[in-house]
């Protein structure tokens, strides 16, 4: 059996947003019915190190009956990368049959890992955002700011999409970039200073950011709103939101919360505070089965990426590759003769 080999590029050559968006939408309903199995990572890092932020590798891993595919992502997050003007994570991907135990695609994950993130966030808020929601506020201006511009007016007939960043020149860069691409042609794009002017008649809002200080507090959001919180690094030292928004929210929603529970700083945080139960979180497969409505108000989708979203994303990226006749076909290992 031949190993397909797919790069970043293409990852992003391959990608349409409609088809990936209902693949993550699939994945969690399949994680939502028990027919996908989704373990919670557990980290390696060298024990030497010290540093509260060390860097570590973390195996990312899961399954589905459906289509009998295994998944293993190893991704090192090393946040201090960011100081080296380098990125902070990278990542594999590798697909694996169930039956065989063949190696089907090795994917490099930085494409992969920021198109499911964005198409995750999408199927949350397809069914959380308020009805007419049509103005997002990005906070946040790097790729998979970006990337989630691009899956929302996919998706979504969006009149506003504003930026906030800490670097005033990156919400620029992402202005005048998505600025170039026909899909916003109908959309005003701005970029602001101001963060609680960026949040003003917001419906939609989406946190990008490695922030490990809260940028978010529930003064600064509107009545109605539906809110992403995408960005903290699977490790609970980072969060964009304090404990207060989760006390506000009216609806909280995880992709899945074994895993919030161990390595999100947002979630682990707020329950520290008793501003929201360690039951009360509700997984979005079950949102997207139905199970349970979006109340009026505030409602918070705080995700950290799971392992089953890139094994959805990995079939899904595998079979645009087949389609397309794109990729690398390789062999991994010499090919035996079956002994007679």
């Amino acid at each position: 059996m031949t190993t397909v080999l797919l790069t970043g590029e293409d990852c992003a050559r391959l990608v349409e947003w409609p088809g990936l968006i209902a693949a993550m939408r699939e994945i969690h309903l399949d994680h939502a019915r028990g027919v996908a199995i989704q373990p919670v990572p557990r980290s390696i890092r060298n024990p030497a190190d010290t540093d509260p932020v060390p860097a570590q590798i973390i195996p990312m891993t899961g399954y589905r009956a459906s289509t009998g595919g295994y998944v293993l992502k190893a991704l090192a997050d090393a946040p201090h990368n960011r100081e080296r003007g380098i990125p902070a994570q990278r990542s594999t991907v590798a697909l694996f049959s169930a039956e065989t135990g063949e190696c089907r695609a090795l994917i490099d994950g930085a494409v992969l890992t920021r198109t499911r993130t964005a198409a995750v966030t999408v199927a949350a808020t397809l069914a959380l955002a308020p009805a007419g929601a049509d103005v997002v506020t990005i906070v946040g201006a790097g790729a998979l700011a970006l990337e989630h511009a691009r899956a929302l007016v996919s998706a979504m007939p969006l009149r506003e999409i504003r930026f906030w960043s800490r670097t005033p020149a990156g919400s620029d860069t992402a202005v005048a970039t998505l600025s170039a691409e026909p899909a916003f042609a109908r959309v005003s794009l701005s970029a602001t200073t101001n963060l609680r002017a960026a949040l003003d008649g917001a419906g939609i809002v989406c946190t990008l950011t490695p922030a490990l200080d809260p940028l978010i507090t529930p003064d600064l959001l509107g009545e109605d709103v539906h809110l992403n919180a995408v960005g903290s690094p699977p490790r609970p030292l980072f969060r964009e939101l304090t404990p207060e928004v989760f006390g506000r929210a009216a609806l909280t929603v995880v992709d899945a919360l074994p895993i919030a529970l161990a390595e999100s700083g947002n979630i682990r945080d707020a329950i520290a505070a008793g501003t929201l139960a360690e039951t009360e979180p509700v997984e979005l497969g079950r949102i997207l089965a139905g199970e349970v409505a979006r109340p009026r108000g505030l409602s918070v989708f705080n995700s950290v990426g799971i392992g089953l979203q890139d094994l959805a994303a990995a079939e899904y990226f595998l079979g645009r590759s087949e389609a397309h006749e794109d990729g690398l076909q390789v062999q991994l290992r010499p090919v035996r003769t079956p002994v007679s």
